[in-house]
Order: C-alpha cells, then structure tokens, then sequence
C-alpha cells in the first residue's frame, strides 16, 4: 500500500505533497522514526537561519515604520485622520505589551509635527488613538 502512495506522488497529476522535503531531514540522525518519535533533542535539529526574535523585530520595525509613513504621506486635510488611524493601530501594539507607549508617542508625535500639525493637537490625538487601540490588543505571533 505504502508503494502505491508513492507511485501517486511521482506522477505529475499527482497533488503536491505537504512538506517539499520530508521533515526528518533536517534531523542529524536522518532517520524518519527519530524525529516522529521525538527522540532527538530539539537542540539537535538544524534551525532555520531567520529565528523567531529577528521576525518579531522585524515585523514591529516594520508595522512603526508603516504607520509613520501613512501620517507623513497623508494629504492636507487627513494628517488628523492618519495621525489617529495610525495610533490606533500602535496602540493595539503598545497594549499587547510589543511597543514602548512613550516610544511610540514621541516617535508619531516628531511625524505629526514634520507635516505641519499643532504639537497639543497631536498629542491629544495620538492619546486617544492609544486608548482606543488598548481596547484590542494585539501580540506578534511566535
């Protein structure tokens, strides 16, 4: 039966298998049973070269550096709008316990102010955008 199975898989009609390379290959043993069995320690398993801290990181630098660019590339009459979406967004964040709520004040705060927008004004928005994004907080998956 197992031999059957096979012959489907090597067939071009055949659908695509779920794992490209089997998963006990990247096990120093190269024994399928190990790894199934989880008798090899983690720590002996290859990694891949992108860990989980170095994704994290990226992802929040990236999703600060998104909602920086969405204040300081609104258009005349939305940098309020922008300023408030974007405080929302980092205060789901900053509530997950992902980002520093200081941090990320002065940092929309400097991008409010480099589109022309009143420091009390900004920050009252940012402050309300902070609060109502605590309502949902929201973690970086692992």
């Amino acid at each position: 039966m197992a031999t059957s199975s096979l012959r489907a898989a090597s067939r071009p009609d055949a659908p695509t298998p779920l794992f490209a390379t089997p998963p006990w290959r990247s096990c120093p043993t190269g024994s399928p049973r190990c790894c199934v069995r989880r008798r090899c320690r983690r720590s002996d398993r290859s990694r891949s070269p992108l860990t989980t801290r170095d994704r994290r990181g990226k992802f929040l630098t990236a999703a600060l550096n998104d909602e920086l660019a969405r204040v300081t590339g609104s258009g005349a009459h939305e940098h309020n709008n922008a300023l408030y979406y974007a405080s929302v967004a980092l205060g789901q964040l900053v509530a997950g316990g992902e980002l520093d709520a200081h941090a990320v004040t002065e940092k929309l705060t400097d991008a409010a102010l480099s589109v022309g927008q009143g420091e009390r004004e900004a920050r009252r928005t940012i402050a309300s955008g902070l609060r109502a994004g605590a309502n949902r907080p929201r973690q970086v998956a692992a």
